[in-house]
């Protein structure tokens, strides 16, 4: 166990990785390192049975088999102390390394983000309501802005206390002994948080904890919250039927939907989407969520929202080819698919029908440039008019109006 904390692991992760290996020692009933089998040590592994943690901090056994990830995880630790053996020189023989198990590994239920709107109404219902897991209303808020704001993890905020943070900066700080990577963090705050953090520690001891969390279940703190704000959010739209069949059947406040499941470090996933939506720069991203790679900031916890997805592809340009047509009610004109579109100058193919003569003579009547009174179809072809493409079988006829000049000369 010290060895794994001298490698740069948490105390946390040394104390799992000891627990895991102690347990299947145990329970195959090895005391000293002749002892171990490989083939009962795999049976022991596959006849674990899940724990549960009771009131006084001791665990039982629960009568379920575990699932096959957590017997791989049993089995990692079993190696992992074995290859201290050897590396150790305590043994000279490693009888487990090439062991495995034979169950297959279910993918991690992916974690969903809250969107805005969602939050929003989260915290409208939190606010009118009374305290859950001993936590009130106001404490809920707060905890839960201050985890979407930091990307803090759950273990990380149960550590800290009013010397942790610096409204003079400001900032709050996480000791290297309680992060995963074993590195100090010290992530900037948003002034109004730092304002409420101030006045929520103002009256605690230095050392106390800020936040008062519930020691377990911490996702079913939040999974009741976001069920009871569905619920209500539902149920002030009884008096529109429309409208409540609408909310009833949307994955709206959904603990549990296609895209993930919500549990408190679906918060974390919350603030590194809202990061990507603010136009925060990958690689600032990864800094303030503490990721050793980029991939796993952009894959694993930059979730884009449906209408930003939306938007991108209404942005696209037209790529097809737009016909335009008269409508026979006005000036303007319209594509294919009848979008009005702005007056645009066309090219003009064919020679100049009788239809267009009378046009072409009044324009020239007018007075309103001398080189078309004098001769009209070269005044067309020098670009001082520009008769409009005309489809056949569309009335009335073309009108015509003064734009840039051609590119081609009328025949």
């Amino acid at each position: 166990k010290k060895s794994i904390i001298a490698t740069g692991s948490t105390e946390k992760q040394a104390e799992q990785q000891h627990t895991r290996a102690s347990r299947v020692f145990s329970e195959s009933g090895f005391f000293f390192w002749k002892d171990i089998q490989a083939s009962k040590l795999l049976v022991t592994i596959e006849s674990l049975q899940k724990l549960q943690r009771t009131k006084n901090g001791a665990y039982m056994n629960t009568g379920k088999p575990t699932s096959p990830r957590t017997k791989h995880h049993h089995l990692g630790a079993c190696k992992q102390f074995a290859r201290w053996m050897m590396a150790d020189r305590r043994a000279s023989d490693n009888l487990i390394e090439y062991l495995s198990m034979t169950g297959k590994i279910e993918p991690q239920e992916p974690r969903r983000p809250l969107n805005g709107e969602e939050i929003e109404i989260l915290f409208d219902y939190i606010i009118n309501s009374g305290p859950l897991s001993c936590v009130s209303g106001n404490e809920r808020i707060l905890l839960y802005r201050f985890a979407m704001e930091t990307g803090l993890r759950a273990d990380e905020i149960r550590t800290l206390t009013r010397l942790s943070f610096d409204f003079e900066a400001p900032t709050v700080k996480v000791e290297p002994t309680h992060t995963k990577n074993g590195k100090a963090a010290v992530l900037p705050l948003k002034p109004s948080t730092a304002e409420a953090m101030k006045a929520h520690t103002g009256c605690k001891g230095p050392t106390t904890p800020v936040f008062k969390m519930p020691k377990s279940n911490l996702a079913k703190m939040l999974q009741k919250d976001i069920a009871s704000a569905r619920t209500q959010w539902i149920k002030d739209a009884k008096d529109n039927p429309d409208e409540h069949r609408r909310r009833t059947e949307s994955d709206f406040l959904k603990v549990k939907t296609s895209e993930g499941k919500l549990v408190f470090h679906s918060l974390r996933h919350t603030f590194g989407s809202f990061l990507e939506s603010s136009g925060a720069a990958p690689k600032v991203a990864q800094e303030l969520m503490r990721h050793g790679s980029i991939q796993l900031t952009l894959g694993l916890y930059t979730h884009l929202q449906a209408d930003r997805v939306t938007k991108a592809v209404n942005a696209l340009p037209y790529f097809g080819k737009q016909e335009v047509i008269r409508t026979g009610t006005d000036d303007s004109m319209v594509d294919a698919i009848g979008k009005t579109v702005e007056k645009s100058s066309a090219t003009y193919s064919d020679s100049l029908c009788s239809k267009h003569s009378n046009t072409l003579q009044n324009i020239a009547k007018q007075g309103e440039n001398r080189e078309a009174r004098k001769n009209p179809v070269t005044a067309i072809n020098n670009g001082v008019f520009s008769p409009k493409t005309e489809r056949p079988g569309f009335e009335p006829g073309v009108r015509v109006y003064p734009v840039r000049r051609f590119s081609k000369p009328l025949p």
